[in-house]
């Protein structure tokens, strides 16, 4: 317990989320953390803390289709009910929704290509899908000269798919092809995940967190608009 009790202050004092006893999965039997307590550390700093590096965004809104990746408003981002402030996440669109007022989309990674932030490629599976930047996108990011580590490449998460409203998307990056945008949904539609090793079920568990704040929200606030009489638009 000693080492909880060290590895608590040390987090408290950077202000980061402690890892510890009320995270089971990440623990040996005994109750003391495990290596990807590290892993999952990194990981919260940037998806609910300081945030990953801002990649920049074109300046035209271009028609909503599939294939697109969109990050989520700025505006939209906020605390959960775990108290972690959610940073605004970037998506790729798989369907425009008919019935509903907005998009199918599938949560993107950032895949870094700096050798110091390997440790997130650990929460990659085979089961996961790449999504690389146009040629042009990466010419437009290297201009930019933002600190970005992201390199030009996410990984999708065809476990993670869920809907949004049209207006949540914020700024859009780039468009994908069509190849990688029906394997994410055959890897979706597959289904059959298996069980992951403990890492990657922590890191899709709170992931999987992500997106219950934003999509919660959005579908509730779509249902309301058609009961109300307002008109979905495709």
């Amino acid at each position: 317990m000693r080492k909880h009790k060290q590895l608590e202050e040390n987090n408290v004092k950077n202000g980061w989320m402690f890892l510890g006893p009320d995270n089971p999965e990440v623990n040996d039997d005994d109750g003391e953390p495990t290596i990807i307590t590290k892993d999952l550390e990194f990981y919260e700093r940037k998806r609910f803390f300081n945030g990953f590096p801002p990649i920049a965004t074109s300046h035209k809104r271009p028609e909503i289709k599939p294939g697109q990746i969109w990050t989520t408003k700025t505006e939209l981002s906020g605390i959960d009910l775990k108290g972690r402030f959610i940073n605004p996440i970037e998506v790729i669109i798989l369907e425009t929704l008919q019935d509903f007022p907005g998009v199918k989309v599938a949560q993107l990674y950032p895949m870094p290509q700096a050798k110091r932030f390997e440790r997130n490629v650990a929460f990659e599976s085979n089961r996961d899908v790449s999504v690389y930047l146009s040629a042009d996108r990466k010419a437009d990011l290297h201009r930019t000269n933002l600190p970005d580590f992201r390199g030009d490449a996410f990984f999708a998460e065809p476990w993670n798919v869920y809907t949004l409203k049209r207006d949540d998307l914020g700024g859009y990056i780039d468009e994908t092809d069509d190849k990688t945008v029906d394997k994410i949904k055959k890897e979706h539609q597959w289904g059959h995940w298996g069980k992951p090793a403990k890492l990657i079920a922590a890191f899709r568990q709170k992931e999987i967190e992500i997106a219950y704040f934003f999509s919660s929200r959005a579908v509730m606030e779509m249902v309301d608009e058609l009961e109300s009489g307002g008109q979905a638009t495709v």
